[in-house]
C-alpha cells in the first residue's frame, strides 16, 4: 500500500490557516496604539470568513493510499474509508489556491465517480513524493512517460519512488514544526512570567526569578537538535543533522552553534530556499541536513557538551535581555 498523503503538512496547514486569522482579531483588539472601530470590525468580519472557509476546505482534505489498482479514501475526522477503483478516478491534478509557502503546489484535488456521484477530496502529497511532479503519470493513470533524474528512483513501471535528496519543502515542513513545538516549550515556561505581568500594576524590569525560568525555554530552541541531530520536528520528518566532512551524527556543540544562527531567521530562511541541506548556520558549523539514515551509528549522548551547549545558550538568551 503507497500512502499518497502527508498527515504531517494537512495538521500543519489546518492549524495554521487557523490561528493566523484568530491571531490578527486579537491584535486588533488588544493593540496597544488605537485602531478605529470600523477597521477593526471590518478586519474581523473578514478574518471570522476567513476562518469559516478555511474549517470547511480543511473538512474536504482526506488521507489517500494507492493500492496498484484501488485508492483507499479515508476521512480524517471520522475515519471512514471507502475504495475507489482507479478506472473511477476522473481527474487528479495540483490545487494551489490559498496555498502559500512550502506547501504552495503541494495540494491535489482528487476527482472520483461512488456510487454514480462525481466527488472531489484534497490530500497533501506524502513526504517521499515531494520531488514528483505528476502523481498521475507516477500511479500510470495518465500517459507513461521514462522519468530519469538524481532526486528519485522509479522502478520499470515508473510507480515506485525512493527518495534520495532533501528538497526546500521537507526543510520548511520540519522548520515549521520546530517553531510551533518549539514556541509551546517557550511558552510553558514563559507562563508564570506573563501571569505575573498580568497580574501586577507595573510592568518589572528584567532581571527577576521568573526572568531566569522563562529563558529556560527560550535557551531550549538552540538546543533542539543536541541529541542525535534531530530535533522533534526532524524527527517526524526524518531528518539529521550531520557532520559535513564524516557524514556522522553530529555532536551537541556543532548543533548549537549551528541552531544559534536562527536569531537571524529571515536570512537562514531566504538561504533554505536554494540551499536546503546548509544554510549559514550548517556553513559555520561545519554540518548539514539530510535525510535521516538508519545504518549511522548512535553515538553515546555527550552529557557534558549538552550542558556546556545549553549554557551557551542560555548564557546569549540572557546577554540579549540585557542590552535589548
Amino acid at each position: 500500500m503507497k500512502k499518497l498523503s502527508a498527515d504531517v503538512l494537512f495538521y500543519l496547514r489546518s492549524i495554521w490557516s487557523i490561528i493566523v486569522p484568530l491571531f490578527i482579531i486579537i491584535f486588533i483588539t488588544t493593540a496597544p496604539f488605537h485602531i478605529p472601530g470600523f477597521i477593526i470590525l471590518s478586519v474581523s468580519v473578514l478574518m471570522a470568513v476567513l476562518v469559516a472557509y478555511q474549517i470547511y476546505y480543511i473538512s474536504k482534505f482526506r488521507r489517500v493510499f494507492y493500492l496498484g489498482k484501488t485508492f483507499v479514501i479515508t476521512n480524517y475526522f471520522t475515519q471512514n474509508s471507502i475504495e475507489i477503483a482507479a478506472s473511477n478516478i476522473l481527474s487528479l491534478v495540483k490545487k494551489s489556491r490559498l496555498q502559500t509557502g512550502p506547501i504552495k503546489n503541494l495540494t491535489y484535488k482528487l476527482t472520483y465517480s461512488h456510487n454514480d456521484k462525481k466527488q472531489t477530496v484534497y490530500f497533501l502529497k506524502a513526504l517521499d513524493l515531494y520531488n514528483i511532479d505528476n502523481i498521475a503519470l507516477l500511479l500510470g493513470i495518465g500517459t507513461y512517460v521514462e522519468v530519469e533524474s538524481n532526486d528519485y528512483i522509479t522502478n520499470v513501471n515508473n510507480r515506485l519512488t525512493v527518495l534520495v535528496k532533501l528538497n526546500v519543502e521537507s526543510r520548511f515542513g520540519s522548520a515549521m514544526l520546530d517553531w510551533f513545538i518549539m514556541t509551546v516549550v517557550a511558552m510553558v515556561f514563559s507562563l508564570p512570567l506573563m501571569i505575573h505581568i498580568f497580574t501586577v500594576t507595573s510592568f518589572e524590569k528584567p532581571g527577576g526569578i521568573l526572568w531566569y525560568i522563562a529563558l529556560i525555554g527560550f535557551a531550549a530552541f538552540f538546543n533542539k537538535d543536541c541529541i542525535y541531530g534531530q530535533s522533534i520536528g526532524k524527527i517526524i520528518m526524518k531528518q539529521q543533522v550531520v557532520n559535513n566532512k564524516t557524514g556522522q551524527i553530529a555532536n551537541p556543540l556543532r548543533c548549537f552553534v549551528r541552531d544559534i544562527f536562527m536569531v537571524i531567521w529571515p536570512i537562514e530562511g531566504f538561504i533554505t530556499l536554494f540551499s536546503p541541506q546548509r544554510r549559514l548556520g550548517d556553513f559555520v558549523a561545519g554540518t548539514k541536513i539530510i535525510l535521516l539514515d538508519p545504518e549511522l551509528e548512535k553515538p553515546e549522548i555527550n552529557k557534558i557538551q549538552v550542558a556546556i551547549a545549553f549554557a551557551l545558550s542560555y548564557a546569549s538568551m540572557l546577554l540579549l535581555t540585557i542590552f535589548f
